[in-house]
């Protein structure tokens, strides 16, 4: 139940925040310009709050309950009859150019706030895992490229990745441009490699929401070793004399290089015997096990009965945590980077969907932004920001989209005017936005489903 609170209201308040940026930057400019503004309004439903501001323009400026939305309304005598000392300040009346750029300032103020955003964590710094290769599964993607456990990953295509998150967005990058994977290794004596992970007709499976890496074949972080933490009484491992601390060397001549090899090992041969090699205090002692049985929703799995050495982890994750940050005119290009890198991630997203190359499932609805707000809350401060950096930068590439009822649909309409050198005529105007109020309640049905369907599975 906290849960759920602290979700909906790390929702709220980013949706709110979010909201106002969008909709100031539509005000300001419109102010500047010498638009008249009748009302500024954030959220929907009935107002809780609102005011009227000062002459000249007297602006109404209200507050509803229901963040999901606002919208700045300015002087237009296509709608209301206007006063003829007022005309030079209706929308209609102000050139095309000083239109688009109200029409613009919108997801303008989004990526600015992106940017400061990014500059701010940049700024303070932040740890981030190592890209390091954790886990490589047997006749995978990865695994038939040449991808070995333990080496870091440098770079992917041209871009450099200090930091797992940069590989991730660089990975799938890649997948998008032309679904060739270029991978630059660097081991630990030193050595670099290059690898291609072709996954080229694979790009829709790929990019299903946590598919990546497991459809990739490994699991980025640092090499979990195959050293035993505590051994449970009375089951197998332990009935076999296997101790804590022991390192496990070989399972019935396999090479065991992590716990994770373990895992896969006992859990695919429920009842067999086998026979384990372990070293302790520089020794090697051979063991036979029978392995034990469970079921997982009636699929037999191996069990022994041993965990995972959470001193050792947590001491090699330790060594595994990069703090990315720098000086002021770093932060800020790299901030201004990372802001243009995600709007064309985003972009290339949004075409790949529209093309069938990549599963609408991507579509988040209101319940998984909620749950992604608790989950960046949670995270701190710095987590929070870049959330909303991520958002911000959606916000603003969505409603450039040229679509009747958006910002970018609205450009259009300038643009076409000002090509005909008169307004676009009524009947295409109506036909354009019932295809527009058509084509984002399509869009708005995926996201709800995709919502509902993650919170059935």
């Amino acid at each position: 139940m906290l849960q759920i609170l602290i979700s909906l209201i790390s929702f709220f308040i980013a949706i709110s925040i979010l909201v106002f940026i969008h909709e100031y930057g539509h005000y300001i400019v419109a102010k500047k310009l010498g638009f008249k503004v009748l009302r500024f309004s954030i959220g929907f439903g009935k107002p809780i709050f609102s005011f009227i501001g000062k002459n000249p323009d007297c602006t109404e400026y209200v507050l509803s309950p229901i963040p999901l939305g606002g919208y700045v309304k300015l002087l237009d005598e296509r709608e209301v009859n206007v006063d003829e000392s007022e005309l030079p300040r209706a929308f209609n009346r102000k050139p095309v150019f000083q239109r688009i750029c109200v029409l613009l300032a919108g997801p303008l103020f989004n990526f600015v706030f992106a940017v400061l955003a990014y500059f701010l964590i940049f700024s303070f710094g932040v740890p981030h895992l190592k890209p390091t290769i954790g886990f490589v599964e047997f006749d995978s993607i990865a695994y038939r490229s040449g991808m070995v456990i333990d080496e870091e990953i440098v770079n992917v295509g041209n871009t450099p990745t200090p930091t797992l998150e940069s590989a991730t967005l660089a990975i799938l990058d890649e997948i998008l441009s032309d679904g060739v994977i270029q991978i630059t290794t660097l081991n630990k004596f030193g050595a670099f490699r290059n690898i291609v992970l072709d996954v080229r007709g694979l790009e829709k499976a790929l990019t299903l929401p946590g598919a990546l890496f497991n459809g990739l074949g490994f699991i980025p972080g640092p090499v979990r070793p195959a050293i035993l933490g505590e051994v449970i009484d009375n089951l197998p491992a332990s009935n076999a004399g296997l101790q804590e601390y022991d390192k496990v060397l070989f399972i019935d001549e396999e090479r065991i290089n992590s716990f994770s090899d373990i895992v896969y090992n006992v859990q695919s041969r429920p009842n067999e015997l086998v026979e384990v090699v372990v070293e302790r205090n520089g020794e090697n002692l051979v063991s036979s096990i029978e392995i034990g049985y469970s079921s997982n929703n009636g699929t037999p799995v191996g069990i022994i009965g041993v965990r995972e050495n959470t001193d050792i982890v947590s001491d090699i994750l330790s060594r595994s945590i990069v703090i990315e940050s720098y000086n002021f005119f770093e932060s800020l290009s790299k901030s201004i980077f990372k802001t243009f890198q995600m709007s064309l991630m985003t972009l290339k997203m949004i075409g790949k969907m529209i093309m069938g190359d990549v599963s609408a499932s991507n579509i988040s609805g209101p319940i998984n932004i909620a749950v992604y707000a608790g989950d960046s809350a949670q995270g701190g401060l710095l987590s929070f920001i870049n959330f909303l950096a991520l958002i911000s930068i959606s916000l603003g590439v969505l409603n450039l989209l040229p679509i009747p009822m958006l910002d970018g649909g609205q450009i259009v309409y300038q643009l076409v005017e000002a090509i005909k050198g008169s307004p676009i005529s009524d009947k295409a105007l109506i036909l354009s936005q019932q295809f527009g109020f058509f084509l984002i309640a399509i869009i708005i049905s995926f996201a709800f489903y995709n919502d509902f369907v993650k919170l059935l599975s």
